[in-house]
């Protein structure tokens, strides 16, 4: 897919400070073509090649790409412990921010507090995106509920599209009986990431809906938070600082045990001592690192990657 040729809701303006790279071609097919391999094993470390030389004008093996995660998990433990210092947890913030492991009781909130904590962050979104976007897709985002039904507990936050008609608007469903759903802390990086301009704009733009590069734009979605303003109070920006990490921690892991000779002990490990994720997760993740090599990596690269043409961009 060509730049040119994707939705107009996803060209971005060309104003410094303001520019919002839906673009790199190149780093498209590269992580296209990594796509196709993730469910062949034993690819490992003879995948990370492939996926760097488009992303960055040549070859980087999986061990040069862990020690720039490396780098990356040591950078937002830097930010996160420095801005810890300073979080007054008496001050306005909706809630206090969660352990890294979980949300605290303080942070739960009751469903319509919930609900309304995401009507007000999306109404915040909906006024801050025309500064970043020239255009977006027709129609806008509603909130509501996910209603469990017998026997099947609320899943993650997920968006449905609108319909062709435009009679129903796209619906952002969200997991209120979910631990996650009650960290009202993380609730403007949850938004961000699922909903406008993350998934939701990949998902209006059928050409773009299940690339690779997904999950790197949607990081990259939910770290315009700071610019729109959704990170103003600390507990907000800590736990969009904990998303960052978690993302960073699984690159880590991945080109680890692809690059570095990591086990899957090892891996799993790294990430519940990194994150303070439960051994479960961590142990889950590290399985898919095993299973899948390179999905967990190429989704942090594909956000470093788009964070660095932006830094370019402005600079040029």
């Amino acid at each position: 897919m060509r730049p040119a040729e994707a939705n107009p809701a996803l060209v971005p303006r060309a104003a410094p400070r303001t520019l919002v790279p839906a673009p790199v071609s190149a780093l498209l097919r590269a992580l296209l073509l990594a796509a196709l391999a993730w469910p062949l094993a034993g690819l490992g470390a003879a995948l990370w090649p492939s996926v760097s030389q488009a992303a960055q004008g040549r070859p980087a093996p999986a061990l040069a790409i862990h020690h720039e995660a490396l780098r990356e998990v040591r950078r937002i433990q830097r930010l996160l412990a420095s801005e810890a210092a300073h979080m007054d947890h008496q001050g306005p913030s909706l809630a206090p921010p969660a352990p890294p492991g979980g949300t605290t009781a303080a942070s739960r909130l009751s469903e319509d507090r919930i609900l309304a904590a995401y009507r007000a962050a999306n109404d915040h979104i909906a006024a801050a995106m025309p500064a970043l976007f020239q255009r977006q897709p027709d129609g806008f985002i509603d909130i509501a509920p996910q209603v469990p039904s017998a026997g099947r507990a609320a899943q993650a936050d997920y968006v449905t599209p609108p319909t062709a008609d435009g009679g129903r608007p796209a619906i952002y469903w969200v997991a209120v009986a979910s631990p996650a759903g009650a960290d009202a802390a993380a609730i403007p990086a949850t938004l961000l990431r699922t909903g406008r301009p993350g998934r939701h704009f990949q998902t209006e733009d059928r050409r773009a809906a299940g690339m690779p590069w997904g999950a790197g734009w949607s990081l990259y979605a939910a770290s315009l938070g700071e610019e729109m303003g959704l990170y103003a109070e600390p507990a907000a920006r800590h736990a969009w600082r904990r998303m960052e990490l978690a993302a960073a921690a699984r690159m880590a892991a991945d080109t680890g045990m692809q690059g570095a000779s990591w086990t899957q002990r090892r891996a799993a490990a790294y990430l519940a001592a990194t994150t303070g994720m439960q051994q479960a997760q961590a142990g889950a993740i590290a399985a898919q690192c095993a299973a899948m090599p390179g999905k967990p990596g190429a989704e942090g690269l594909a956000y470093l990657r788009i964070r660095q043409l932006r830094a370019r961009s402005e600079k040029a």
